[in-house]
């Protein structure tokens, strides 16, 4: 194990053997999010990914290659946090926090940094799944009420991944989910990523999800989705606890 994309990549082989996810789905993945990317001024990929040029891309980490990990990128985003009735006057409309949480699942943390010692129903996940129930329940929603996703994607099946673990679609099924172009922009139940991501925007710790996530909830964001009123944001898997954050407009 020289490097997290040889952990992940154990992780993607179990969740493939389990479940029947298929390297289709992570160039799913790969691609939506591209053609996202493309629109932004801000992103550093915005030459378009077609499934064959996914399976002729290096393979680096069997089952992942080239596009599946996210880039190392240099830069910043700075995000400012006040009291709700200070933010009424300032220049930006407000984005309001519904609910942030953070952890591991059970005593094992994020259990792809903890010599894989998770039991088999949680090790192929993305250990979000403690998390994702303490944060709806703070917010008093469930993942039907969010409107646009910004999942951190440092790997391609995390994403697939985050999408059971938050209730977006049933455990196991997330490969055919996104098959079926629900994490599309403009068409799918809930686009996934609006930015490009880390996978093609840029990799900057997953800050530009959270700058996204706010740029939606103004009207303001490039690949604006109509009428967005929630948006979830998450952070990990990683060898520090996973979180997620949900706002509002």
């Amino acid at each position: 194990m020289l490097s997290p994309g040889h952990s992940f990549s154990l992780l993607a082989q179990r969740h493939m053997h389990l479940y029947g996810t298929k390297r289709e789905h992570f160039a799913e993945v790969c691609i939506s999010q591209r053609d996202n990317a493309i629109k932004r001024p801000t992103a550093i990929r915005t030459d378009p990914i077609t499934l064959d040029d996914y399976f002729n891309a290096r393979m680096i980490s069997d089952p992942l290659c080239l596009f599946d990990y996210t880039m190392e990128s240099d830069g910043a985003v700075a995000v400012i946090t006040v009291a709700a009735d200070r933010a009424k006057d300032l220049r930006q409309p407000p984005v309001y926090i519904m609910g942030s949480a953070h952890g591991g699942t059970g005593r094992w943390g994020p259990g792809i940094f903890r010599y894989f010692q998770a039991p088999d129903e949680e090790f192929a996940s993305s250990g979000h799944r403690p998390v994702a129930k303490r944060l709806f329940e703070m917010a008093g929603i469930t993942p039907k009420d969010v409107d646009v996703a910004l999942l951190y994607d440092h790997f391609s099946p995390l994403v697939i991944m985050q999408l059971e673990d938050y209730g977006f679609c049933p455990i196991g099924e997330g490969g055919p989910f996104v098959a079926d172009g629900n994490i599309r922009y403009g068409t799918g139940s809930i686009p996934v990523n609006t930015h490009g991501g880390n996978l093609s925007e840029a990799y900057i710790i997953g800050m530009t999800h959270v700058r996204e996530a706010v740029e939606q909830l103004r009207g303001t964001a490039v690949n604006q989705v109509a009428g967005a009123e929630v948006a979830l944001v998450t952070g990990g898997p990683a060898s520090l606890p996973v979180s997620g954050t949900i706002l509002r407009k």
